[in-house]
């Protein structure tokens, strides 16, 4: 996905107000020679104010679309490696980047061993189907 302005948090009287005020101190009067000068400075100046005052979408979908079966365990993994990501990049530090990394690579192997271990618990059912129908006929 490609990051979006938050046209939406133009809901929130904060964000409104922010908006309008910005618009209105940047813009200033309309006295221009040329129109198209004045319709292209505006344009930017709009663009800039906009994304200052909504801020932008990180451009990712939905998450978590098939982590509803991970165990509480995986799922607290999974949380403290976000947040862990998100410290990391407000901050930037070498600190913060070694413990994302650290904790990302810990998600990832309890995330695998969750699969497997449920691919094996839905094989060994599909096997006990499978031999059940064979007994059957």
């Amino acid at each position: 996905m490609i990051p979006k302005i938050r046209w939406w948090k133009l809901k929130e009287p904060e964000c409104r107000d922010t908006f309008i005020k910005s618009i209105l101190v940047k813009l200033g009067t309309w006295d221009y020679e040329e129109l198209d000068e004045g319709w292209e400075r505006n344009s930017s100046i709009l663009k800039i104010v906009v994304r200052e005052a909504l801020g932008m979408s990180t451009g990712t979908g939905p998450r978590d679309k098939e982590a509803w079966w991970w165990s509480n365990y995986v799922q607290e993994k999974i949380k403290i490696k976000r947040n862990a990501k998100k410290r990391h990049d407000e901050a930037g530090t070498e600190e913060d980047k070694e413990r994302s990394r650290l904790v990302k690579k810990e998600a990832k192997v309890d995330v695998a061993q969750s699969k497997q271990r449920i691919r094996g618990e839905a094989e060994e059912m599909e096997g006990g189907i499978g031999e059940q129908r064979a007994k059957d006929h």
